[in-house]
């Protein structure tokens, strides 16, 4: 194939992600594969490739080839050194306003670029921002993505924008309404909307019942 893998670094129910050298051109690379029996995860990584090669910008992952590949589809990306702001925030809790800001605004960079292709993330979250080991966001995970007007297909609780939750078209605002509960949990030690379980969580979103307390007026003003 032309690859060979250093070893397993991301794992789901339907997909697994490898560390790996292209050998040709001696670089790192991720590949994200999923098994080609599993035919709904299949096309989506098919999808999520031809999406990606649309778009070309600093603070999104490339895509470089999608192989089929005896019994799994292989979605070969750039390798980024770095974490998912999930991780992070572990780690740190909360960072300061400006570091906040400074990785919002990165994120938003990519995502203009990709609603001006009318390609909508469709899952904003802290863990499909990768942040490189200079600082700067990288958005990943388009598995999600689809064509401004098409329906949403889910998310990540507390994140997802409302059209999402309930299947409906999604627009570039959608990703917007994301990006700020992104940027929320930045600025504090927990997140916009709160609940016990996913259900609750969504229920919370629905109803618009946010909590931005601890946040300085003017960042409330444009949240």
């Amino acid at each position: 194939s032309g690859y060979e893998l250093d070893g397993i670094v991301a794992r789901t129910a339907t997909t697994t992600v490898w560390k790996a050298r292209d050998v040709a051109l001696d670089r790192a690379v991720a590949i994200k594969a999923a098994a080609i029996t599993n035919v709904d995860v299949a096309t989506r990584l098919r999808a999520e490739a031809a999406m990606l090669a649309k778009v070309d910008h600093p603070n999104i992952v490339r895509v470089y080839d999608c192989i089929d590949h005896a019994e799994s589809v292989w979605l070969i990306e750039q390798w980024i050194d770095g974490a998912p702001l999930g991780v992070v925030l572990a780690r740190t809790a909360r960072l300061r306003a400006v570091d906040a800001l400074a990785l919002t605004r990165g994120a938003l960079l990519g995502l203009a670029h990709a609603h001006g292709k009318r390609i909508v993330h469709g899952d904003v979250s802290p863990g499909n921002i990768l942040v490189d080991g200079a600082g700067a966001p990288m958005l990943v995970d388009f598995g999600l993505a689809a064509a401004a007007g098409d329906s949403g297909v889910g998310g990540t609780p507390g994140y997802l924008s409302p059209e999402a939750a309930r299947n409906e078209p999604l627009t570039p605002r959608s990703d917007v309404y994301s990006a700020a509960a992104v940027l929320v949990r930045l600025l504090r030690d927990k997140p916009a909307f709160a609940g016990a379980t996913a259900r609750e969580v969504i229920d919370r979103q629905l109803a618009g019942a946010r909590d931005l307390a601890g946040i300085e007026t003017p960042i409330v003003d444009v949240l």
